[in-house]
Formats: C-alpha cells, sequence, structure tokens
C-alpha cells in the first residue's frame, strides 16, 4: 500500500511538476514504472518475465537513468531467464542471487558499454526507521533479507558502483515518517 501510493504520487504531483519546470527547454520526463506492462504469459512459465521486461524498459530509458533507493535490495529471481537479445548477453554469465533493481542499474549504467549513460541516484538516509513505533510499518522501510548477508554486500555493492561511476550523481537526502494516510 505504502509503494503503492508512493508511486502514485510521483506520476500525479511530482513528475507534471518537475514538467512544467522542464518546459521551457523543450524536456519532457516520463515516469516508468516497472511493475506496469507485465501480462499473465510473461509472468507464467513459459514467459520471458518480469526480467526481460524491465530490462527492455531500461534500455529505453537511456541514456539518463534515475534510482530511487531506500533500505531494502528487492526480490530477485531464482534463474535469469532472458532473450538472446545482444544488449542483454552479459546475464547469461553473471552469477545467480542479485535483485531485479540491481540488474536494471547493471543494465542501465554500470554495464553501459559505447556510449555514457548517466546515472542519478537519490538515496532515502535510514535514520529516520528507527523513530516508527509501528512494528508493521517500519519493516516495509527496513532491509528485506536480514537472515542473508550476501544480500546486504550485494546491496552494498549496487551503491558503491553508483558512487563511484564516473557518469553518475549520488545525492542522500533525509525525511520524516508521519504515519499512515488515511486512503
Amino acid at each position: 500500500p505504502y509503494t503503492t501510493l508512493f508511486r502514485s504520487m510521483i506520476n500525479t504531483v511530482v513528475i507534471p511538476q518537475i514538467n512544467d519546470i522542464l518546459e521551457e527547454y523543450r524536456i519532457q520526463l516520463h515516469a516508468i514504472d516497472l511493475r506496469w506492462g507485465l501480462t499473465a504469459e510473461d509472468t507464467s512459465n513459459s514467459g520471458l518475465g518480469a526480467l526481460e521486461h524491465c530490462l527492455r524498459e531500461v534500455e529505453q530509458s537511456k541514456p539518463f537513468v534515475i534510482s530511487l533507493l531506500g533500505e531494502r535490495y528487492g526480490w530477485g529471481p531464482d534463474e535469469y531467464k532472458i532473450s538472446n537479445r545482444p544488449e542483454f548477453s552479459w546475464i547469461k554469465n553473471h552469477p545467480p542471487g542479485y535483485s531485479i533493481t540491481h540488474l536494471e542499474v547493471l543494465q542501465g549504467l554500470i554495464n553501459s558499454w559505447g556510449k555514457p549513460s548517466y546515472g542519478f541516484t537519490y538515496e532515502r538516509r535510514p535514520h529516520f526507521i528507527d523513530t516508527i513505533q509501528n512494528d508493521e510499518d517500519r519493516k516495509i522501510f527496513e532491509f528485506d533479507h536480514k537472515s542473508d548477508p550476501t544480500k546486504l554486500k550485494l546491496r552494498n555493492k549496487m551503491r558503491f558502483d553508483l558512487k563511484s561511476h564516473p557518469f553518475s550523481t549520488y545525492h542522500s537526502y533525509n525525511c520524516k515518517y508521519a504515519g499512515r494516510d488515511s486512503q
């Protein structure tokens, strides 16, 4: 529910405000929510799945990649089911265990060969989580693989790679938890 509300707010409030600012430069920002557009066939055993869908959208968004990071690392498929498109060839030999978010970052920026891609990363600082009294609410924002230290290492490596990439800017910001919305 929070993620849906957050993404809805980005699309209905934030993106239109940004586009108002960018209009004089003849630039328009389009949000790509990587949850949209997946069909039952995509997520079936015979379909290519969420990974292919997400990586294709990332390819279309180049040369700019914006990453919004919290504490979570995200879900990853047990196996990387991917087509034979040349831009995805790197993933055929990639070690398992990476989240789709991490693979999107690799596709969009870190492994972007040939022409530069430009990354803009915004990391939400985690200290606000300590102020959340309700355990259920807190779990929404906390790291999602506490029993798997490998996932924490992978998440931290992704952040390091984003921070150190020559065509990337990395920003951290503070926020406050104001509780659940009434919706």
